[in-house]
């Protein structure tokens, strides 16, 4: 084997390196398997229309780490810290919904039930911090967030600055006194996944407790998902809520070809550059 054939064959086994230490590096910072999760919903886009750089949108993938490996903050915990994910306030998670279903959406806040003689109620953390909440019945009425027995309403939450109701006496008629667990939410929805709004029973999820959160994402892939779900006959997903996205995903593709591309010609032209002053 001649120098110049030694020359490229370790160009390619960098190259190759260079892709397996990538794949073995996300493998131990996830920490979780598998690494990484399509999005087929909207409930996280932050435009209706279209992908966006930043948020979680229908036919992205997510890397994901272990709940383990990562500090959880809620939104209202995510206000005081300056902690943001995705576009906003507190963590994003990968729960277990009560039908076997995988569902990502945001912490909002965490509730902890307790009882007295006088029954059940709600303990809010970091409630306080937040600049406008008030009694649903008793607009105006003072409340102590740490004994919470009615529902509540958060004002301008969220990037969109929409008001949120938390049916406090509907989750305490479906949680056990002891149980600490996090009200959830997508990030594009108007109500909360703990609402009575969806009827008689939690049609989504209870409470979120510990035990139900399967990972947490932590970085986006732009529409890389698109492939997939396209190829799974779902593609209308995409069509109809980021259109935008299969384009996008088309031109980075033609991006990375042309770096390649000139890289392999850069590389070639330095050989023959090399060549010419050998003879």
């Amino acid at each position: 084997m001649d120098r110049e054939d030694k020359n490229t064959l370790i160009a390619i086994l960098a190259i190759v390196l260079v892709f397996l230490s990538g794949y073995v590096g996300i493998h131990y910072y996830s920490g979780h398997d598998p690494y990484f999760s399509l999005v087929t919903s909207q409930s996280m886009q932050h435009n209706d229309h279209s992908s966006e750089l930043g948020t979680i949108d229908t036919g992205d993938m997510v890397i994901v780490r272990d709940k383990s490996k990562v500090d959880l903050q809620t939104y209202l915990e995510g206000r005081t810290t300056g902690f943001m994910t995705f576009g906003d306030y507190g963590s994003v998670i990968i729960y277990r919904g009560d039908y076997g279903s995988s569902i990502i959406h945001r912490m909002l806040l965490q509730i902890e039930v307790k009882e007295d003689s006088s029954g059940k109620y709600a303990s809010i953390l970091y409630l306080d911090s937040y600049p406008s909440w008030e009694s649903v019945d008793s607009p105006g009425t003072e409340l102590d967030p740490n004994m919470l027995r009615e529902d509540i309403i958060l004002n301008d939450l969220g990037y969109r600055g929409i008001d949120v109701y938390i049916d406090i006496e509907f989750i305490l008629s479906k949680t056990d006194a002891g149980v600490s667990g996090y009200v959830t939410m997508g990030d594009n929805n108007s109500i909360i996944d703990q609402s009575s709004f969806y009827g008689t029973d939690f049609v989504i999820a209870g409470l979120v407790t510990e035990d139900r959160i399967i990972s947490v994402p932590v970085f986006e892939i732009p529409w890389l998902g698109c492939l997939k779900l396209s190829l799974d006959g779902r593609g209308y997903i995409v069509d109809h809520h980021s259109p935008n996205s299969l384009p996008s995903l088309g031109i980075s593709i033609l991006g990375m070809l042309f770096v390649i591309f000139s890289l392999y010609v850069v590389y070639i032209g330095a050989i023959i550059e090399k060549r010419r002053k050998d003879t």
